[in-house]
């Protein structure tokens, strides 16, 4: 991954995993052995440390959202996609406190 930063920014909290000058990330394109193949996107991921993956995507979904992929555990995170009421897609992220369940 390729971090980009803004030198003196700070932003996010002073415990957070990514440095707070980070204000976007580069992933590198998917592997075709590992499955169906992702196009270049932009997604808006958000950090949800202070609250659970599990009960926000409930939350959006109750709201009127959309769970587009169910919280799932990944390296580091739990994360989830969710969709707003106009069809907008974003993601959501806590930070692994520990090993995946």
């Amino acid at each position: 991954m390729t971090l980009f930063r803004l030198p003196g920014y700070v932003g996010g909290e002073p415990e957070q995993l990514l440095a707070r000058d980070v204000v976007a990330v580069m992933a590198p394109p998917s592997d075709p052995s590992a499955g169906p193949a992702v196009p270049p996107h932009w997604n808006v991921n958000l950090q949800v440390s202070d609250a659970d993956a599990d009960a926000v995507a409930q939350d959006a979904s109750r709201l009127g959202g959309t769970i587009i992929m169910p919280p799932t555990d990944a390296p580091g995170f739990r994360s989830a996609v969710l969709m707003d009421p106009q069809g907008a897609a974003f993601s959501i992220s806590q930070p692994a406190t520990g090993p995946p369940a």
